[in-house]
């Protein structure tokens, strides 16, 4: 690897690294959202990268040390390498933990946001139930006050009314009283003039026999 080369991909990795320290400092600038699965991917490509920096590493640096009049020039590119695979494994793992740290940070303001509209609507709901309650202990009181002021007309017409029954009955038992005194007079004038048709039969017969026992006299009904 030429020298120049070398050079370039320090200059790279040394601004890589500005640009890192520098961030830190500077104003915060808009982080790309990325899913947790997109984040999961580039975390395990920066580690993919970085191992197979790391293998290539040793596998160069085997081969280096093959070369016996190399004067050192062989290992420095390799480093040099080295150095330029793990910065970009390094951006990459900059890149992930930013999505990670920004998708947590929307993550936690849709929560914040969820629960102040959650907590918004359980206020509403029991500021809701808490009017509907007064509502029916004000119509409750309402009909209460509405049956006190009532109450003497009601007692009133519950009297009126209960008289009215009793009357009522009492003219039922009047009547009844004397429909048993009409029953029980006739029954009696019944019986009475059975009795007097009874006698008078008795007598009539009685007549007969004594006018048959009368030589020349005349009996009633005879011809």
């Amino acid at each position: 690897m030429r020298p120049i080369f070398v050079a370039q991909l320090l200059l790279i990795f040394s601004l890589a690294c500005f640009r890192t320290s520098y961030a830190q400092t500077a104003e915060p600038v808009a982080v790309e959202q990325l899913s947790s699965d997109e984040i999961s991917a580039i975390k395990a490509r920066a580690g993919a990268m970085r191992n197979a920096a790391n293998t290539m590493f040793d596998q160069k640096m085997a081969e280096c040390d093959k070369k016996i009049l190399d004067m050192g020039g062989c290992a420095d590119d390799v480093r040099a390498q080295l150095q330029a695979s793990l910065a970009a494994a390094s951006a990459l793992d900059k890149k992930w933990k930013e999505a990670e740290i920004e998708r947590r940070r929307v993550e936690r303001e849709a929560r914040q946001q969820k629960e102040t509209i959650d907590m918004e609507l359980r206020r509403a709901k029991i500021q809701a139930e808490e009017e509907e309650r007064n509502k029916r202990h004000e119509e409750q009181a309402r009909r209460d006050a509405e049956v006190k002021r009532l109450e003497p007309a009601h007692i009133a017409e519950k009297q009126a009314r209960d008289r009215k029954r009793a009357e009522h009955a009492r003219q039922l038992d009047e009547k009844a009283r004397r429909n048993a005194e009409d029953q029980k007079r006739k029954a009696d004038e019944a019986v009475a003039h059975a009795a007097k048709e009874e006698a008078a039969k008795k007598n009539t017969a009685k007549d007969s026999l004594v006018c048959g026992l009368s030589f020349g006299q005349v009996c009633p009904g005879s011809k």
